[in-house]
């Protein structure tokens, strides 16, 4: 079928792309692309064939924003986590499971501050789910939202 669509081209050469490093990137991998690997499963062993840490950057929230900010980067997108999307209580157990759900928890106006710390960035991107509810928290805990 892909054959056909692809007028004839075999879709295993035709549909191979390389990213900017120039590795290739194919449309379909299978257990024989494994084959002649020489792969260490384990994140943070040498090689680092899976990355430099073996809990990666989760317990490093920031640095990947830092290395961001330190390469040029002008602003951030900023999606908030499920919890206080719904204005909950970060620490009440009923939320646990939102908090860090799909964004980022903000529990406070330091929290806001941490995020829009105009020091670090020039411009971010929020997605709020009411610009006015948002308005509102900032006002009551003192904030200069002008």
């Amino acid at each position: 079928m892909a054959t056909k669509e692809l007028k004839g081209k075999d879709p295993r050469t035709h549909l191979v792309w390389n990213i900017p490093e120039g590795i290739p990137i194919k449309p379909l991998y299978t257990q024989g692309d494994l084959n002649d690997l020489d792969l260490v499963q384990a994140l943070g062993v040498f090689p680092f064939t899976r990355g430099p840490y073996a809990s990666m950057y989760t317990a490093k929230p920031w640095t990947v924003r830092q290395k961001n900010l330190a390469a040029g980067q002008q602003g951030l997108s900023v999606a908030f986590d499920m919890a206080t999307h719904r204005s909950y209580d970060l620490d009440h157990p009923r939320v646990h499971g939102d908090v860090g759900m799909a964004g980022v928890p903000i529990g406070s106006i330091e929290d806001m501050k941490i995020i829009f710390d105009e020091s670090s960035v020039g411009l971010v991107r929020v997605r709020y789910p009411s610009a006015v509810k948002l308005n509102r928290q900032c006002i009551h805990a003192g904030a200069n939202v002008e």
